[in-house]
C-alpha cells in the first residue's frame, strides 16, 4: 500500500483490514510452561520508543530499537491525533512498564525481567505490515536466545 498523507485514518485502516491477508497464526509455545515465578519477562512495544543516545524512529520504518532493561532515558516520538501522550511523557511506565516489572520480580511474582526490551515504530503499519516480518524474526530470536519466556506486549 502506497502512503498518501491525504488518506483519513479511517480510510488507511479500512483499507488495510480489507488488504492484509491474515496468516493462520502458529500456537506453539517457544518454551515450556510454567509458573510466573519461572518465567523472564520482556516489553516489545509499537510506540516509536527510543533511548535519547538513539536516533528517533523515522516514518515509516520498520526496523526496531532494544531498549536496556536499566535504561531511565527513554522517550517517544509518537504522533497521533487519537492518542493524548501526556501521561507517558511524564512517567514512562504508563507505556512501558519497567518499574512494575522491577517491582514483581523483586517480589518473586515474576522469575526474572529480561535484560532487554524491543520496540518498534508501530505507526508504520500504514504501509503495510509485510516489512516488520524480518525484525519480527529478529526480535524473536534475540528473546529466545536472552531466555525470555514471556513477552508484555505494550501496543500504543
Amino acid at each position: 500500500m502506497q502512503w498518501d498523507s491525504s488518506l483519513g485514518l479511517r480510510t488507511v485502516a479500512k483499507t488495510l483490514r480489507e488488504n492484509y491477508d491474515l496468516k493462520a497464526l502458529d500456537f506453539t509455545s517457544w518454551t515450556e510452561t510454567s509458573t510466573a515465578r519461572e518465567r523472564r519477562v520482556a516489553l516489545v512495544s509499537t510506540g516509536s520508543f527510543y533511548r535519547k543516545v538513539d536516533q528517533p524512529h523515522r516514518f515509516p520504518g520498520y526496523n526496531f530499537r532494544d531498549i536496556p532493561a536499566d535504561a531511565h532515558d527513554v522517550q517517544t516520538n509518537h504522533v497521533s491525533i487519537i492518542l493524548e501522550r501526556t501521561s507517558f511523557l511524564q512517567d514512562i511506565n504508563v507505556a512501558l512498564p519497567f518499574d512494575w516489572l522491577d517491582e514483581a520480580a523483586a517480589a518473586v511474582t515474576i522469575g526474572l525481567v529480561a535484560l532487554t526490551h524491543y520496540n518498534f515504530n508501530g505507526g508504520s503499519a500504514l504501509m503495510g505490515i509485510e516489512g516488520y516480518e524480518r525484525y519480527a524474526v529478529e526480535v524473536a530470536g534475540r528473546l529466545q536466545n536472552g531466555g525470555v519466556s514471556t513477552v508484555l506486549f505494550c501496543p500504543l
